[in-house]
């Protein structure tokens, strides 16, 4: 596989897409595509179906219910967000890509700060708050370049 100066992480709870050379320098050249990665969604009603169960009194015999200890939502988007980053870390030690731009609401970045290891934190070029899984192709890689080439206010 060829090598790509820049790659972009687009993603949200359910959908990731790797932007392959976000900033090809050449309109003629051929698009080198994108790589997407889902999970499936569940709503919270149906990933808690099942009650947290009873427990009974230290001291006699009464019972009480139990709380959940965790959210389950979140912990489904830290795991896809592991099994993304995971995807992304193993191209990069192939020496696929340079350099990283995520782009992602400001909940999944959060969740992706957490994820991400240090030495994609350090090709790390731009985080952009926005949520742009859904977008056509070509908008995307528009919409990052420009980002990209928005001056940095410090």
């Amino acid at each position: 596989m060829q090598r790509h100066e820049i790659w972009a992480l687009v993603m949200d709870a359910n959908t990731a897409r790797i932007v392959i050379d976000v900033t090809s320098p050449s309109q003629s050249a051929p698009d080198p595509g994108e790589i997407l990665m889902e999970t499936t969604h569940q709503r919270v009603q149906d990933i808690m179906a099942d009650k947290p169960g009873r427990s009974f009194q230290s001291v006699g015999s009464a019972r009480s219910s139990m709380e959940y200890r965790s959210d389950p939502k979140r912990e489904a988007e830290h795991r896809f967000a592991t099994d993304v980053v995971q995807a992304l870390t193993a191209s990069y030690r192939a020496g696929l890509f340079e350099k990283l731009v995520v782009v992602a609401g400001p909940e999944m970045l959060g969740i992706l700060r957490e994820t991400l290891p240090a030495e994609l934190q350090n090709c790390l070029t731009a985080e952009i708050p926005k949520q742009l899984t859904g977008i056509a192709k070509q908008d995307l890689r528009s919409a990052i370049t420009h980002w990209l080439a928005k001056p940095t206010t410090a």
